[in-house]
């Protein structure tokens, strides 16, 4: 993202935001992430940050629950057990 020393205006908000969707659009059909969310508007560049030259954002993500163990049931059976049916 190359807008340091642009304009802080909605233009410049909507396109930061686009850029940043993208980015985790494939993070999330690469399941990285389930859901996500980013807001950059008025709401979070208030005037007092804006005459600071600050552009701030929200990204709100949630992660893919990892899989941290693994369980098995071994089961023993007698000779001649048909496992079609499972």
């Amino acid at each position: 993202m190359k807008n340091l020393f642009k304009g802080n205006t909605p233009d410049i908000w909507r396109k930061t935001s686009d850029q940043i969707n993208v980015i985790l659009s494939d993070m999330k059909v690469k399941n990285g992430i389930e859901e996500f969310g980013v807001i950059i508007d008025a709401t979070t560049n208030t005037p007092d940050r804006r005459d600071r030259n600050e552009m701030y954002g929200k990204i709100f993500i949630t992660p893919v629950k990892t899989i941290e163990k693994v369980y098995f049931d071994f089961i023993i059976t007698n000779s001649g057990v048909s496992f079609n049916g499972i």
